[in-house]
């Protein structure tokens, strides 16, 4: 019994040497960890930070060219307003100019030359007769 009671405690020194050696393997890369961690936070502050600057920049130029863009939208629109409004009076004055030479101008200018053509057709037709009658033949 003492033998085995001296080889269940070297058997238990081994284990807690083991313990040991494992700790000091966990301790030694938790340590080497730290240091890539470390590393890795200065090359993501070295690398990233003007990336991040940069972005901040570039949501701010978005910004400004947005209200911007809204802004011409706004003018363009308010003078295509003014322009239709325009173009509206402009349409509504020549149709008006229209009617008024329809309803009152033409039928003057109608009334003129039938009475003109009138006249011509009845001086075309005595000067004709008289032709005729002096024995002028008339083509």
């Amino acid at each position: 019994m003492d033998r085995a009671l001296l080889v269940l405690a070297v058997v238990l020194c081994f284990f807690a040497l083991f313990q040991v050696i494992l700790c000091i393997f966990f301790l030694a890369q938790l340590t080497l960890l730290a240091k890539k961690t470390k590393e890795l936070t200065e090359v993501v502050k070295k690398e990233v930070s003007p990336v991040a600057h940069s972005l901040d920049r570039l949501i701010g130029d978005v910004r400004d060219i947005s209200e911007n863009a809204k802004f011409q939208l706004r003018r363009s629109d308010q003078t295509l307003e003014y322009v239709h409004k325009g173009l509206l009076q402009a349409t509504d004055g020549v149709v008006k100019s229209v009617s008024v030479l329809s309803t009152r101008v033409l039928p003057a200018v109608n009334t003129t030359y039938a009475t003109a053509y009138g006249i011509y057709k009845g001086l075309r037709f005595f000067f004709d007769r008289q032709r005729i009658g002096k024995g002028r033949v008339v083509r």
